[in-house]
Parts: structure tokens; sequence; C-alpha cells
């Protein structure tokens, strides 16, 4: 397996885990910044493959994506989350939330 490069937008220490495991539906590996406040993220799911194989593609996606072009598509999202909070404020107000499901619809 490869080794993890520093995050992109931190520098900070990146760490592998996995979501749910060889008997459930959902099953993802993912690398994610251990850096508080930082959203560098990849992660790759499969029904059909083991963790190995999720590994090695989730390192190689983390460690060879575009570091411009995935930063500009994530602030345009965030951007986007906060102007849909402030502009389509209905009374529930969690920008963190709109934040995390703009940032995953660009992760995908």
């Amino acid at each position: 397996m490869s080794e993890l490069k520093p995050c992109p937008f931190c520098g900070g220490e990146a760490k592998l885990h996995h979501v749910g495991n060889m008997h459930t539906k959902k099953r993802v590996s993912v690398v994610e910044c251990q850096t508080f406040g930082c959203f560098g993220l990849a992660r790759v799911g499969a029904l059909k493959h083991d963790f190995e194989w999720m590994d090695e593609k989730v390192i190689d996606k983390w460690n060879t994506r575009n570091n411009e072009a995935f930063k500009l598509e994530l602030i345009e999202a965030i951007e986007g989350a906060v102007d849909s909070t402030i502009w389509g404020y209905d009374g529930d107000c969690n920008v963190m939330d709109n934040i995390k499901e703009a940032i995953d619809e660009v992760i995908k």
C-alpha cells in the first residue's frame, strides 16, 4: 500500500479509515486530514470489492488529485452552501450541515 501524502490544503497529517465492514451494504475507505477545521477528504466505496482494493484506490485519489482545481471546486461548493443558508434562512439554520452536504457532492 502506498504512503499517504500530507493534506494539500493545510499540510496536515492524513489518515485512512473504514466505514462499515465486509458484511454491511455500505463500506467505504476514507482518507481524511486530521487537522481540526480542514476539509481535506477523499473516499471510495464499492459493493463488489474488498477494503484492500478500495484502500488502494482512495490513497491513489488522495495522492494524485489536481489540487488547484479541487480547491476551487470546494470553495465554490462552500460559498454556495453558505449563500443558501443565509438567503434561504427558514428558522433552521445549520451552516455546517449545508457545507458538509456541498462538499459531499464535490467529493463523490
